[in-house]
């Protein structure tokens, strides 16, 4: 038996040196591949595009509804509209 057949760590490296290739390997521009991992990178990029825009969007969203929290009276069952238009004004 060879040393990394029993060593565990030896075939983890191995492993590892493998996938460092793969990585490494340069695709010609118009080929199959080449079209898939600009496909992926580009759906990548998107998707985090929306993920930002998504909590954005959420953060804007939570600002007023605390600002509504903070500014409407507790003791007020209900508003009426000049009374909102008011809040709103000051």
């Amino acid at each position: 038996m060879t040393a990394s057949a029993t060593n565990p760590k030896a075939k983890a490296v191995k492993k590892a040196e493998k996938s460092k290739q793969k990585a490494e390997k340069i695709f010609h521009p118009d080929s199959r591949k080449a079209g898939q991992l600009q496909r992926e990178t580009l759906r990548k990029h998107k998707l985090a595009q929306q993920v930002a825009k998504r909590g954005q969007k959420q953060k804007i969203q939570a600002n007023r509804y605390a600002f509504f929290l903070h500014e409407i009276p507790s003791e007020v069952p209900a508003l009426t509209l000049p009374e909102l238009h008011e809040l709103v004004k000051n």
